[in-house]
């Protein structure tokens, strides 16, 4: 009996601030801070239409291939109870940092946020990427080890670990 009233209340610890997130959300998400502003990128695409629309597409004279770019878009919540004033992505602990532009400089607790990688090519670690966070209130700094960054996928950060 013991044994069951433990693990319904490791599971209610557990769940219980998930479903707040996913509560304060549903209010704060319109007013959260998107790392990149899609209304600009809606007018460059519009623009990009348009342009298409009126005047043919140049040749490539430089010889070279043009790219595409691939880009990886998640979400990550912020549970780790305090408010946080950076973030930093990277791949391998060979890679160097990338900062994550926060609106603001802040990242408030029970908010989620979009974060979009682009570049001409994403990696993909076999062990998951490293997720470096700054607490606002005293400026030190924790990593999350092998945090899995799927696109299309939310991911809050705990101070137990990202929960998927």
């Amino acid at each position: 009996m013991k044994k069951y009233i433990r693990t319904v209340v490791i599971a209610t610890a557990v769940c219980l601030p998930l479903g707040l997130i996913t509560a304060c959300n549903n209010k704060k998400e319109k007013t959260s801070a998107p790392v990149v502003s899609t209304e600009t990128e809606k007018q460059t695409n519009t623009e990009e239409k348009d342009s298409k629309a009126e005047t043919p597409k140049p040749e490539n004279t430089t010889g070279e291939q043009t790219t595409k770019k691939e880009s990886l878009l998640v979400e990550l919540g912020n549970d780790m109870g305090h408010n946080l004033s950076a973030l930093w992505i990277r791949a391998t602990e060979d890679d160097e940092w990338t900062e994550i532009t926060l609106e603001n400089n802040v990242w408030q607790t029970g908010y989620l946020i979009p974060v979009k990688l682009e570049g001409d090519s994403i990696p993909n670690p076999k062990n998951g990427w490293q997720v470096k966070i700054e607490y606002a209130d005293d400026n030190t700094t924790h990593i999350f080890e092998n945090v899995l960054l799927n696109t299309n996928s939310s991911i809050v950060l705990t101070e137990e670990g990202p929960v998927y």
